[in-house]
């Protein structure tokens, strides 16, 4: 469904550009045939394929290339401390690694085209992509998503009423770095819907100047950030409608949002839709979201931000330390089940047993896994998820 969608889309919107670095830009038909002829390369290979470096067109070209080849991407940022960076390596044991700050996507542009019928293998069960989170403990652990779960989180995401409707392809806005699962919210929808990819360099992240006519040249229509990065675009009065005009939605995951966040920037980007997810790296990006709403006045009267209610395909479940159902506004511990749900973490059986476990509620399927997420939440009388903070036991993630 994806791949095919972005095949498609390479005919389609041929010259529409796919990918903007700063000055790098890939259109869909660069961005396809590029991966396609890597994709080439790889299939001969197994294991995972590991791409190193920040925002490089190359990193694009291998996310995409490595799904083509039937080979799952493990995204590494090179501003990481090398210690990290190989222990990262050591665990993962990949088949290919790539230095996408050396192996220009170029390089690919100038060889002969690949074929638009390209064969994309099947089984969406297979891994697409494998992300490192380090938990309390500090240790990597190599999350395993399977293309059946990018996909669902895909289609819903896609599906939003405040993303869908557009007459024209939009352009995402990426802040965070490919090794984060917040980006997964940038460039697969956007590749899906013809949309262009507008990624920020992590030297304009650190420089507000430049942040801020970068921000002006996307062209955005939406974003998908971290509070602490909108907050960081909230510290000058010219982070406004008239920098971003196009802005229309601003998808925020990864942390608590505050709600004075979200006062500051309906006030500032007026009509704006916000949408507050929550998920783990173990759940492909978002279990729950809320829409926040305004009143008459268009205002928001939130004193806390729920995290709303389950995702397409999704179920939570609040349980007591007896895994037995909390009732509405007791906290309880979060647990996550449906097609969102990752395989397992990379070779480590101990850590899969902990934290994924058999659904007590569905014991004559014992594929039917939870993940416990640790997360202490409660449930409030319109149905949706208060997030209250963590377990103390996660120390053992």
């Amino acid at each position: 469904m994806l791949l095919e969608r972005i095949q498609q889309n390479a005919s389609l919107l041929a010259e529409h550009p796919a990918y903007r670095c700063g000055e790098d830009s890939l259109t869909y038909s660069q961005l396809w045939n590029a991966a396609s002829l890597l994709a080439a390369q790889l299939q001969d290979g197994a294991g995972a394929v590991a791409l190193i470096g920040t925002k490089q067109p190359m990193m694009a070209v291998g996310m995409l290339g490595s799904l083509l080849a039937g080979r799952p991407y493990l995204p590494l940022s090179s501003d990481q401390p090398k210690e990290r960076l190989q222990r990262i390596l050591s665990q993962a044991n990949p088949g290919t690694v790539i230095d996408c700050r050396e192996a220009k996507a170029e390089q690919w542009l100038k060889r002969e085209p690949a074929t638009q019928n390209f064969l994309i293998p099947g089984d969406p069960s297979r891994d697409a992509y494998w992300l490192f989170t380090s938990g309390s403990s500090g240790n990597p652990k190599g999350v395993r998503i399977s293309l059946a779960a990018l996909e669902n989180f895909v289609r819903w995401f896609c599906a939003l009423p405040a993303i869908r409707f557009r007459k024209e392809p939009g352009a995402a806005l990426n802040q965070a770095q490919f090794s984060f699962d917040l980006s997964v919210a940038d460039l697969w929808p956007a590749w899906m819907m013809g949309e262009t990819v507008f990624a920020l360099e992590p030297s304009q992240q650190a420089d507000l100047d430049k942040l801020y006519r970068a921000l002006g040249e996307s062209g955005a229509t939406r974003m998908s950030c971290t509070p602490s990065f909108a907050r960081l675009c909230l510290c000058d009065k010219s982070f406004q409608r008239e920098l971003m005009p196009a802005l229309q939605t601003v998808f925020f995951c990864g942390e608590t949002l505050p709600a004075r966040t979200v006062r500051q920037l309906r006030q500032r980007f007026p009509g704006v839709t916000v949408l507050n997810a929550y998920g783990p790296t173990e759940a492909t990006v978002a279990s729950t979201y809320f829409r926040i709403p305004v009143n008459a006045d268009n205002q928001v009267d939130l004193p806390v931000v729920p995290i709303g209610k389950p995702v397409y395909n999704t179920q939570i479940y609040i349980l007591n330390r007896f895994r037995e159902h909390c009732m509405p506004g007791v906290p309880g511990e979060l647990y996550i089940g449906g097609m969102g749900v990752s395989r397992g973490y990379h070779n480590k059986p101990e850590k899969n047993a902990e934290a994924f476990v058999p659904n007590p509620f569905n014991p004559a399927d014992p594929s039917d896994r939870l993940y416990r997420t640790g997360d202490v939440v409660r449930m409030l009388d319109t149905g949706d998820l208060e997030f209250l903070g963590r377990e103390g036991h996660q120390a053992r993630r």
